[in-house]
Order: C-alpha cells, then sequence, then structure tokens
C-alpha cells in the first residue's frame, strides 16, 4: 500500500509541476488541452487509488491507477509498480480465503 500511496502523491506532484509549465509558456486552446489531459489522468489515477482502498479483492482500482499513471512516465511507474503489488496481494488473499473456505 505504500508504495502506491507514494506513486499517487508523485503523480500529483507532477501534475502541479506539467499545470504550472503548461501555464506559464502556452496559451488558448494548448494549453486547455494539455491542462484537460493531465486532469483526466490525475482523477484517474486518484479514482483508481480510492477504489483500490475500499475494494480489496476487486481489480478495477490498480488498473485505473495503471491507466492514469501513463501520462506521468517516469515518475508515474511508481503508481504502476504500487498498483501491481495491489492486485497481487489481492490475489494471494483470495486463494487463501479459498483454502480456508474448502
Amino acid at each position: 500500500m505504500g508504495l502506491a500511496t507514494a506513486g499517487v502523491i508523485l503523480n500529483v506532484l507532477l501534475a502541479a509541476a506539467v499545470a504550472f509549465n503548461v501555464t506559464q509558456d502556452l496559451s488558448g486552446t494548448a494549453a486547455t488541452v494539455f491542462l484537460s489531459l493531465t486532469a483526466a489522468s490525475l482523477a484517474a489515477t486518484i479514482v483508481g487509488f480510492l477504489l483500490a482502498l475500499s475494494d480489496r479483492k476487486g481489480r478495477m482500482g490498480p488498473i485505473l491507477m495503471i491507466v492514469g499513471s501513463i501520462l506521468f512516465v517516469p515518475g508515474g511507474l511508481v503508481a504502476v509498480f504500487g498498483a501491481k503489488r495491489l492486485m497481487s496481494q489481492s490475489k494471494q488473499d483470495q486463494r487463501a480465503q479459498e483454502k480456508f473456505e474448502s
């Protein structure tokens, strides 16, 4: 969980840096497009993280984190690795639950 949290924090910082640089360098439609893509990607990462926290057995949250983090390469890779770790932990939990029930 720590790696996923660090990845989300890193994505927020990278999104802030992109937004600051875009507003300084670009104007008009180009700035709007870059800011919209950045905001959508960051929103996907945060929503995915919240889904991963609320539903430990689901895969939708970690997958959404991975998709949202693609824009923030290489910093977003931290969130990708964290999401993959969450997915593997949920698989291990499901296997342990199945063994316990049978």
